[in-house]
């Protein structure tokens, strides 16, 4: 490295050619007399200088207040209420009557479809398996039906 350096100094040194004049009277005005007696070499050396202290940036947290302010206004939009009917609709029910003939269940409306193919006795006195219950129901009894049945098949 310290070759590399001598060479480039040399080679600077001869396109420049020697310092005269007003060069020799900067280098005495900068104190730097000794360099200029020496001929053909280049002066390395180390100067210790004091550390560098590493100042640190304060950090700091700005906080804005922001105000919001609230305009409630009140909305009146038309909405159509269930009302209760005076004159429910009231279904049939269904019975569910297994013929022996065929083998198959068959779906009969009414109380009087069911007493025609069963007979008195039998509808009155017979094996009833309620599984629908027909009549005014609210959205629990359904959620409540719901989970009976999820009940009972598994």
């Amino acid at each position: 490295m310290v070759e590399k350096t001598a060479e480039d100094a040399r080679a600077r040194k001869a396109a420049k050619g020697e310092v005269e004049g007003q060069g020799r009277d900067a280098f005495r005005a900068a104190g730097m007399e000794d360099v200029l007696r020496t001929r053909g070499t280049v002066d390395v050396g180390t100067k210790w200088m004091e550390p560098v202290e590493y100042i640190q940036p304060k950090v700091h947290t700005e906080y804005t207040t922001i105000i919001d302010r609230e305009i409630h206004k009140h909305h009146l939009y038309p909405c159509v209420q269930p009302v209760e009917d005076p004159n429910p609709i009231v279904l049939e029910p269904r019975h569910h009557i297994f013929s022996v003939v065929d083998g198959k269940v068959h779906e009969v409306e009414g109380d009087a479809a069911a007493i025609e193919m069963m007979g008195q006795e039998a509808f009155e006195h017979g094996q009833k398996e309620v599984t629908h219950v027909r009549s005014l129901v609210l959205v629990e009894e359904i959620s409540e039906a719901g989970a009976e049945r999820s009940e009972t098949m598994s």
